[in-house]
This record gives C-alpha cells, sequence and structure tokens, in this order.
C-alpha cells in the first residue's frame, strides 16, 4: 500500500527529531504509526476532529497516548504553535485539500526549528496530464512550491508513479 510505503520511509527520513507534527492527521494512523516506531511525541493537527477519538483509541491500545496528541486547526494558519517548536513536519496525502497551499507550506516553515525537515508525501500527475481532485500538482510544483516557501535542499522522490515524497530542510 502506498500510504505504508510513505510512512516507512518518513521514519527513515526523521532522524533524531524529537518534536513532531503531522499536519492534515485525520484520524490519526500516521501521529500513532510515527509515536510507536520512533517513541517520541507526536502532534497530529486537522481542521476536523472528527477522527481523533479514534486517534486517542489507537494510542491507547498501543500504549502510547502520552506520545500522542490531536489538536483542531488550519495548516493555513497554526497560530497554536510558536515558531520553530517542531524538529519535523509531516504532511500526506492532504496537500491537494489545501485550498492555499504555499500559504501551508511557510505556516510549516514557520513552525520549524531550524535545521527542522519537512516532509511531504502526496499524489501527483505527470507533466502535461489531466489534473484531478486528487492529482492537482506535479512532481516539480511541489519542488518549487517548497522552495518558494522558504526550504532548502528540497528533494522529490518518486515513489510510484503518480505518488511523491518531497523533504525540504528549514534554513539553519
Amino acid at each position: 500500500m502506498p500510504e505504508e510505503e510513505i510512512d516507512r520511509r518518513i521514519v527513515l527520513r526523521l532522524g533524531a527529531a524529537q518534536d513532531v507534527l503531522d499536519v492534515g492527521c485525520g484520524d490519526g494512523r500516521l501521529v500513532n504509526f510515527l509515536a510507536r516506531q520512533t517513541h517520541k511525541r507526536v502532534v497530529g493537527l486537522d481542521i476536523s476532529n472528527h477522527g481523533f477519538a479514534r486517534a486517542r483509541k489507537a494510542a491507547e491500545q498501543t500504549a502510547i497516548p502520552h506520545l500522542v496528541e490531536c489538536v483542531r486547526g488550519d495548516a493555513q494558519h497554526m497560530a497554536a504553535f510558536k515558531d520553530g517548536q517542531f524538529e519535523a513536519v509531516t504532511l500526506t496525502f492532504s496537500l491537494h485539500h489545501i485550498e492555499d497551499p504555499g500559504l501551508a507550506l511557510r505556516e510549516i516553515h514557520r513552525v520549524l526549528r531550524p535545521g527542522g525537515r519537512a516532509l511531504i508525501g502526496d499524489w501527483v500527475v505527470g507533466e502535461g496530464q489531466p489534473r484531478g481532485e486528487c492529482y492537482r500538482f506535479t512532481a516539480g510544483e511541489i519542488q518549487r512550491m517548497l522552495e518558494e516557501a522558504g526550504f532548502q535542499r528540497v528533494e522529490v522522490q518518486q515513489i510510484e508513479p503518480r505518488l511523491v515524497l518531497a523533504v525540504g530542510e528549514r534554513e539553519s
């Protein structure tokens, strides 16, 4: 499954990050996976809290409720978080749902500590192919958006023909 492959690659790229934010966490699938795999605190942010009960239940069942927190909020205006609060921010399968993705990426940049890393996994469309609801961007457009948001050393890995993992760092 593509979600499992993205999750696995994110864990490998987190490095020693202690404070992790998952933007667009939904039911907390990735939040719980990251907390279980890394034994580090992970905060999930979602515009709707309808999946938070499921996330809490999953955390309790795996004895990691102290590592998982879910917060209701908008990726485009993350006022609940201070500048430089997180060492890593993930955003998987959600970029294409955000009204102003550039604004959301700038907010991700803001809440990252210097040297922090953003990890963006999403569906993409090939150059010149029709765009749909889930296939809004090309891999190159995602890279360009990250660079325009201030990220450095941006790298985009093709996971499947229509799936990428983009990684960008906030300057040290």
